[in-house]
């Protein structure tokens, strides 16, 4: 396993790199307030038979922010298709994307630019924007627990909390979130270390919200490759979802829920990585579309 540090459309961007460089990819992308080390329990796992590629987000770790544009999702893919041709210049091998958190937006909007390169999409907690925009719209209970999101779109508070006491803030996260201790990815202690995984990627909240006015216009894609929706059924900040809530946007969907929490590769990590597992096992067997 290895770190890797490219300059990506004029900004250094670092991503974990591990596993045989001729495999099927296995693309982890991490939510907030993590950093790419938030997959070590997946990576030391699927590092064995696939390539798996950890991106750290704008900001987090080794990657560089950018002004607040370089968030949004349109952006993101931009940048992560830059780092897969890298990986695979003749687009020859498939490509899972699995994205806990806000990640999650980026796994499916990514998948849906991928098209026949994509092998197939897992989502642990976590839900698109157009997803969260209908339940706030149908659900009192998850525009309360969305709190949090309302309070990012505040200018310069979000900030003053994160640069005033950023290991706080960062334990107030997985306390919420239900994390315990011995399960959370580097908590080191670095308040610098904190600081820097959590400055720059609060940017997305502001940009995902940015993006809403655009999606009216937008065709809804539904992803034709398989799609695993894993959520932990005690996650405070996500109501569990239905399959008749997300049938909308895949056509081969599977939709588990099981005990656990928001941060449920970290706490259920045996069981899901063995759900992972056999998602993409299953998926590489399956005929195209």
């Amino acid at each position: 396993m290895k770190t890797r540090n490219e300059t990506i459309r004029g900004l250094k961007t670092a991503w974990i790199d591990a596993g045989p460089n001729d495999a099927p990819i296995l693309l982890f992308l991490h939510g907030f307030p993590d950093t790419a080390a938030c997959w070590d329990r997946q990576i030391e796992v699927f590092a064995k038979k696939y390539r798996v590629i950890a991106p750290h987000i704008r900001g987090a770790a080794e990657s560089e922010a950018g002004d607040l544009d370089r968030y949004s999702p349109d952006a993101v893919a931009l940048d992560l298709l830059a780092i897969l041709d890298m990986i695979d210049p003749r687009h020859k091998q498939k490509i899972f994307c699995v994205g806990h958190d806000l990640g999650a937006v980026h796994a499916w909007h990514l998948a849906s630019l991928l098209q026949d390169r994509a092998g197939g999409v897992a989502v642990i907690n976590g839900l698109t924007i157009r997803q969260m925009l209908a339940r706030w719209a149908k659900n009192p209970s998850q525009l309360a627990r969305s709190w949090y999101i309302h309070m990012m779109q505040l200018p310069l508070v979000p900030e003053l909390l994160v640069r005033a006491a950023p290991s706080r803030v960062r334990r107030f996260c997985y306390d919420l979130g239900g994390l315990a201790g011995k399960e959370r990815p580097g908590d080191s202690g670095s308040a610098a270390d904190d600081r820097g995984a959590m400055l720059g990627p609060l940017n997305q909240y502001r940009a995902f919200l940015r993006t809403v006015p655009s999606l009216a216009g937008r065709r809804r894609q539904r992803l034709n490759c398989p799609v695993l929706v894993l959520f932990g059924e005690s996650d405070p900040f996500l109501c569990p979802p239905s399959f008749d809530e997300l049938s909308a946007d895949a056509r081969r969907l599977t939709v588990r829920i099981i005990p656990g929490h928001h941060w449920l590769h970290r706490d259920q990590a045996d069981r899901v990585n063995a759900l992972l597992g056999r998602f993409v096992t299953d998926s590489l067997g399956a005929p195209a579309c």
